[in-house]
């Protein structure tokens, strides 16, 4: 039976894979669906036929709501259907879930292998990965994509890279490394004054400390 199910799931997935792959035209938003923030293809959902029901009558149900049939129902049973263009799918999906000949019916979610950490503040960093999440709110995917990056590579400790900005975060009156992670010599390099302020690389607004922070990690 366990088998059976992973089969069951492995198609389904193949299915949504395909079903984005023969569209190049496809919009892709973001939106929530069963409280899960989703990419879905605008204008598509997907639909399962109940057992003994023929796939005829989905073919009477797309032509009464005006619905064209991109992939015809398959062996578990699913179909892939294009709404008309301006269709809120969400709630088209709520209006004809309860068709007697429906099984089930879902937005054509975009499945991607991503690399996110498990930093719970990271919601707080929308410039990485922005979904509209709360506490700062925003625009969806208005970001620079960090997590799509981290999923080709997450760096490795031979990378050397320069920042550019405001300083380093220097103890306000020793001028040491405020922070036992830097208290490396072989983990920074401190050079000119970029600044301007003419005494030293201490950070005095947070920016090149927070630019820094957004480049590295550090692995435990």
């Amino acid at each position: 039976m366990k088998q059976l199910l992973l089969v069951i799931l492995l198609n389904f997935i193949f299915l949504s894979l395909s079903y984005a792959q023969n569209n190049n035209s496809f919009k892709i938003k973001k939106g929530f669906w069963n409280g899960h923030e989703i990419e879905y293809i605008d204008g598509q959902i997907a639909i399962k036929l109940k057992e003994n029901i023929y796939k005829n009558a989905l073919h009477n149900l797309c032509s009464n709501l005006n619905l064209t049939i991109k992939s015809d129902v398959d062996i578990i049973h699913w179909a892939l259907v294009e709404c008309p263009n301006g269709l809120n799918i969400f709630n088209f999906i709520n209006r004809i879930k309860t068709n007697p000949i429906i099984e089930a019916v879902e937005p054509n979610v975009v499945f991607r292998s991503r690399t996110l950490p498990n930093d719970p503040l990271f919601s707080y960093q929308w410039p990485l990965y922005n979904y509209q999440q709360p506490p700062t709110y925003g625009a969806p995917d208005a970001d620079i994509d960090a997590t799509e990056a981290w999923s080709i590579s997450t760096g490795n400790s031979n990378l050397k890279i320069a920042v550019l900005d405001s300083g380093i975060p220097l103890d306000s009156i020793t001028l040491t490394l405020s922070h036992t992670d830097l208290d490396a010599s072989n983990k920074f390099f401190i050079g000119p004054d970029f600044w301007g302020d003419g005494e030293s690389v201490r950070d005095r607004n947070g920016h090149g400390t927070h630019v820094l922070t957004s480049n590295v990690f550090l692995k435990r």
